[in-house]
């Protein structure tokens, strides 16, 4: 015989009654009444339940003794036993348990009193059903539901026959006048039994009590039972747990007191998940606390209430330091701890007889907070649920694997995030996978205020659309440092609205260590409709970034691979950009461009658009340094060009850059900013440019902003010769490195400090507002900001009405920032410096507008916000169709949270939205009157 389940039959409560309920019936049996409940409580631990040894020899036992287990041994004893043997004889079979919750007993007319097995209380009665399952119960058969009652008419006793049988001396007790059970029904009616024969409300209790395991049952169908333990008699040191603390309460009702290693009346039992019914990648552990105690709480302080602290073994919680505990009942969070933090962690209060399942296991597995730094890594896990850093560090070591359920994601308050580069001594396992769990969409990771992000050799894919972090893979808000390198980022197709890497800035950062560098990573694209990569700055704030040794690859649909807004210093070199609307866009940015290949086939496609004032170096010749140049952009689609200019400049001169378009198409085409106004032809010698591949003459129809003519470029012979520099020079700021191709053997390593002097940079013979400009192009380059200061302050005090003075404003403005004392006082003398600027020069509308942008920003960095509002309304309202206006709309947001001490998530969300909606796949959504051209 080889049953499916079999029924464990364990029916007596042959103890005492808790005092408070012994005298409520003068009906009770006297056989029932302790003196007090200590008496009570020690002949339900010790005879009732009992532990897995708890029986007494036929030969010596006494019913009358109400300590001693009866001859088929106690609850668990029994229970043990019926479970070992099922387990040997049939593992496959359930066993169901059939706790007693009725009363079986007889009414004697002689004596006026109950007699046999009395009714359960409700605590005895969950108790039962706790403890069953702490010893790996599959299943109940609640015995018994229903209630009857028949009369005998004075025959003798059902008890005193079974008694006589088995203990011939025992003496007779008065025959019976009425046999019962009681169980859930009223007696001998099929109405609902509310009150036991205690006054406890026994149906809702028991209702509450199924309820509850329910809520268990899917847990409990995926999770096997490893153990179970009676902590008064075996102590508490099993599985991964070293010890518990059974803490009682004083007179004055605090816990305090614990109870004796001998007198913790708990029963701990222990699950694992089930390897057929959940992942390999489950490190859940699960457990039973059981208060054996069932004294009622009929009086304040008159209960068992127990709290229960448990102390962890840490050398089974593996890989993980942030573990939590789950109450399965409620799903609540119990409390969240470091394991390494050795100490008893407070699970809280049991009421009298109360069962509780408990779920272990790390934040990062099921989601929640952290209290502690994390490291882990060299596995794969699932995401559950979102995880928040809670201000700590995360670490995830290379050859790790997440997996995220639909939506959830990692949020970063503060505190750093490495990725990918601690070693986990295999070197076959060198990347860290990110994606959602079979083939689900995760939430991006989000990042606010975190002092670091450093992402290495990390793979990105299944990206959610439309997450709370603006569908981002990686998402920043204030982040001072971002350094992304040699990862690979996927957005799957038909997901326009998800980005890759996003980083804004409102507040003040530490601009010293201000680091975005993003490099050697691969971006596989398709058909987004938001940038990329984007970088942008609000409020008063201006941002360096890197952008370098990149691949992107777009589907020909997706919009921006590089969306750039206040970024100066930027420096974008070596990527290689092709499948894009725009390669990069860019608004009031301030970038070296240098030895890129940025290719697109579509209509009205461009390799760079520029826009409100931008200003792109393709030009190769810095003095002695090459910081741009040498670039290759081609785009073959219709009324498609290499650049696009809306009020912005680039100098190209002695690029070597090649340009090609289809033949026919303009390389270059929209508005140049006015401030370098000539008549003359603008010289961009030493540039290649084709139409079809075939070298040939440039083709333009740019005009000036303001004065709408055309304007002419002198490009000398078409010279299509590669040409590269050879020497080098190496800066570092910070862990980041950076080249400068140099004309001559490379002078060393630069320095970490940005605020001393670097005469050596400046060059000395030629034009001198030329030579000044250059010199403040490669400070800036090497960060040497104090430098910059200096030569861009000469520069507007000597000349203040040179054209090109433009392309000064921004740099000297972000270097100002970095180097400004604690109350602001070289952003004040800033401010005022381009107040002068404005008088002097009243007829140059770029610059002036330029000026008046940057003092708005200066306001708001001394805090003058009001003021900074009313500047930023006005120049909406007067370029409403325009980057001029759309820019300004957006610090008017960040300042309108920075007056109110908000964060930056709203005008992120915000800036994200208008972006979509005014950058629809073609930039020009403000679009150049061609017909002045």
């Amino acid at each position: 015989v080889q049953p499916d389940y079999f029924s464990f039959d364990a029916h007596e409560v042959l103890s005492y009654l808790p005092v408070q309920f012994k005298d409520l019936n003068t009906g009770f049996s006297d056989d029932w009444k302790a003196e007090n409940n200590n008496e009570y409580n020690q002949s339900l631990q010790l005879r009732v339940f009992g532990d897995r040894t708890s029986r007494t020899d036929e030969s010596s036992f006494d019913y009358r003794d109400p300590y001693n287990p009866t001859p088929q041994g106690s609850y668990i004893y029994q229970l043990v036993r019926n479970k070992t043997y099922a387990d040997y004889m049939q593992p496959r079979a359930m066993m169901l348990a059939q706790p007693q919750i009725h009363a079986n007993m007889e009414w004697k007319n002689a004596t006026g009193k109950y007699w046999g097995n009395r009714e359960p209380t409700n605590e005895e009665i969950q108790a039962q059903f706790g403890i069953s399952i702490t010893h790996g119960a599959d299943g109940f058969s609640l015995f018994t539901y229903q209630s009857h009652s028949w009369p005998t008419y004075g025959s003798i006793s059902h008890y005193s026959d079974m008694l006589k049988t088995h203990f011939p001396d025992t003496v007779e007790p008065a025959p019976a006048d009425s046999f019962m059970f009681i169980g859930l029904l009223e007696l001998n009616s099929p109405g609902r039994r509310i009150y036991n024969m205690y006054g406890q409300e026994k149906w809702d209790y028991v209702s509450a009590m199924n309820l509850k395991i329910q809520n268990w049952k899917p847990h409990l169908d995926k999770i096997n039972w490893k153990s179970g333990w009676s902590v008064h008699s075996e102590g508490a040191n099993h599985e991964f747990m070293t010890d518990i603390k059974s803490i009682y309460r004083n007179p004055q009702l605090e816990y305090d007191p614990e109870d004796d290693p001998e007198e913790r009346f708990w029963e701990i039992g222990f699950y694992e998940p089930n390897p057929f019914l959940n992942p390999a990648t489950d490190r859940s552990k699960y457990f039973v606390a059981v208060n054996r105690r069932c004294v009622p709480e009929t009086t304040p302080g008159e209960g068992d209430y127990r709290k229960l602290k448990i102390r962890f073994n840490i050398s089974h919680l593996q890989n993980f330091n942030n573990w939590k505990i789950t109450d399965l009942n409620t799903g609540a969070d119990v409390l969240t701890f470091d394991k390494n933090n050795d100490i008893y962690h407070n699970l809280g209060e049991f009421e009298p007889g109360e069962a509780n399942l408990f779920k272990l296991s790390p934040v990062m597995q099921e989601g929640g907070t952290f209290v502690t730094n994390e490291e882990f890594g060299g596995l794969e896990i699932d995401c559950n649920d979102n995880v928040n850093n809670g201000g700590y560090n995360i670490d995830i070591v290379q050859g790790t694997t997440i997996n995220f359920a639909e939506g959830k994601r990692i949020i970063m308050n503060g505190g750093e995030f490495t990725c990918g580069y601690s070693l986990i001594g295999n070197p076959s396992l060198t990347t860290v996978i990110m994606r959602g769990i079979d083939g689900e969409d995760w939430g991006g990771i989000e990042f606010n205020g975190c002092n670091l992000i450093k992402v290495n050799k990390t793979e990105f894919s299944k990206l959610k659309e439309n997450t709370p972090s603006t569908s981002y893979i990686l998402s920043a808000v204030d982040c001072p440092q971002m350094l992304i390198y040699n990862s690979t980022f996927t957005v799957e197709s038909n997901r326009i609205n998800c980005g890759a890497i996003s980083s804004n800035f409102i507040s003040e950062p530490n601009f010293e260590n201000v680091a975005i560098d993003i490099t050697g990573n691969y971006f596989d694209i398709n058909g987004t409709g938001i940038p990329v990569v984007q970088v942008l700055g609000y409020s008063f704030n201006q941002i360096p970034v890197l952008i370098r040794w990149n691949t992107f690859e777009g589907d020909g649909n997706s919009n921006n691979a590089i969306f750039l807004s206040n970024v100066t210093g930027g420096i974008i070199r070596n990527n290689k950009i092709e499948g894009f609307h725009n390669g990069i866009h860019s608004a009031v940015s301030y970038i070296d461009f240098y030895n890129n290949e940025v290719s697109n086939t579509g209509y009205e496609n461009y390799n760079l658009n520029l826009n409100a004032g931008s200003y792109f170096n393709l030009k190769s010749e810095m003095g002695n340094y090459y910081l741009g140049g040498y670039n290759k952009l081609n785009t073959s689609g219709d009324l498609a060009s290499n650049i696009i200019l809306q009020n912005s400049y680039f100098d190209a001169d002695k690029g070597f850059n090649v340009f090609n378009v289809k033949s026919g198409s303009p390389h270059f085409t929209g508005t140049f900013n006015d401030d370098y106004f000539t008549t003359n032809d603008i010289s961009i010698v030493d540039n290649c440019f084709k139409a079809d591949n075939t070298p040939d003459y440039l083709n333009q129809d740019l005009s000036w902003e303001i004065n709408i003519s055309a304007l002419n470029f002198y490009t000398g012979d078409n010279n299509c010769e590669i040409y590269s520099p050879e020497s080098y020079e190496i800066v570092y700021f910070g862990d980041i490195e950076d080249t400068l191709w140099t004309k001559f053997v490379g002078i060393g390593g630069g320095s970490n400090e940005n605020k001393g002097s670097n005469k050596v940079t400046e060059v000395t013979t030629g034009n001198l507002f030329k030579l000044k400009s250059d010199s403040l192009k490669v400070l800036m380059r090497k960060r040497k900001f104090n430098d910059v200061t200096r030569i861009g302050n000469e520069i507007l005090n000597t000349y203040p009405d040179s054209a090109g003075l433009i392309n000064v404003i921004q740099p000297v403005y972000f270097a100002t920032l970095v180097t400004d004392d604690s109350i602001d006082t070289k952003i004040t003398n800033y401010k005022t410096k381009l107040e002068s600027v404005i008088s002097t020069n009243g007829n140059n509308t770029s610059l002036v507008l330029r000026c008046n942008y940057f003092i708005q920003k200066c306001k708001v960095k001394l805090g003058e916000y009001q003021s900074a509002l009313s500047g930023f309304q006005q120049i909406m309202q007067n370029f409403p169709y325009s980057w001029e206006g759309v820019v300004a709309g957006w610090d008017y947001s960040a300042t309108q949270l920075l007056a109110g001490g908000g964060s930056g998530q709203g005008v992120k969300g915000n800036e994200d939205h208008e972006l979509r909606e005014l950058d629809e796949f073609h930039p020009d959504k403000f679009p150049i009157n061609r017909d002045r051209l």
